[in-house]
């Protein structure tokens, strides 16, 4: 004789579980590191939902649709047997790739020799790759706060100089800002300005460069 067999909810066999989310768009699941779209991480205290079925890792993120909780699946990986390793799906680095792309042109966009500029900004991405997107902001916050002229200068001395660093830059722009702004009839100072007595002297730009680069940097920096 043939009996019916007790149902039970997939959510009770297989419940999803809260974990947290990092900032690099990983979540550790027993000893190894799952990656979840870039930009799904939206700072301090971002979760996602997992669910183990058979051999796979399935990650959900809440959302809310018309004032109702649901979930929606993010991302889905085969579970590693090893420790310690880091589960990539490439569809997530190639979204990230992209999303630095069109970073480095909307910056690029910024600049009057944007063939000058693209170079300039790929060889900082080729040397500081983990931190592209903070030296990308300071790039554009420098050239939006500086005139055309000092922001063409400044890139035209990173790139002969072989300097790739955002702070540098930025040190690089102030620097030709101080030389610009006026002095006396005597050729002293005038109050709240650089003057002349800046072009030798390294102390007055606020923005210091990388340290790894600074003896180079002030032997440049006091020729030009």
């Amino acid at each position: 004789m043939e009996y019916l067999k007790t149902y039970y909810p997939i959510s009770q066999i297989n419940p999803l579980k809260q974990y947290t989310l990092r900032k690099d768009n990983k979540v550790c699941y027993k000893g190894n590191f799952y990656t979840v779209p870039t930009g799904t991480y939206k700072g301090r205290g971002s979760k996602v939902f997992l669910m183990q079925e058979s051999r796979k890792l399935k990650i959900y993120l809440k959302e809310y649709i018309n004032g109702k909780e649901e979930k929606k699946l993010i991302a889905e990986h085969v579970i590693s047997k090893e420790k310690g390793k880091t589960i990539i799906n490439t569809d997530h680095l190639r979204d990230k790739e992209k999303s630095i792309r069109e970073m480095i042109t909307q910056v690029t966009e910024l600049f009057s020799d944007k063939q000058k500029a693209g170079l300039f900004l790929n060889e900082i991405y080729a040397v500081k790759p983990r931190y592209i997107r903070d030296q990308l902001q300071t790039i554009r916050n420098v050239i939006i706060n500086t005139s055309a002229d000092i922001i063409g200068q400044s890139l035209e001395f990173c790139m002969e100089n072989r300097i790739f660093s955002a702070a540098d830059f930025k040190a690089v722009a102030q620097k030709f800002s101080r030389d610009t702004e006026p002095v006396s009839a005597t050729g002293t100072n005038l109050p709240g300005t650089g003057g002349v007595d800046a072009k030798n002297n390294m102390k007055l730009i606020n923005t210091s460069p990388d340290t790894s680069q600074i003896d180079t940097y002030e032997n440049i920096i006091t020729n030009i």
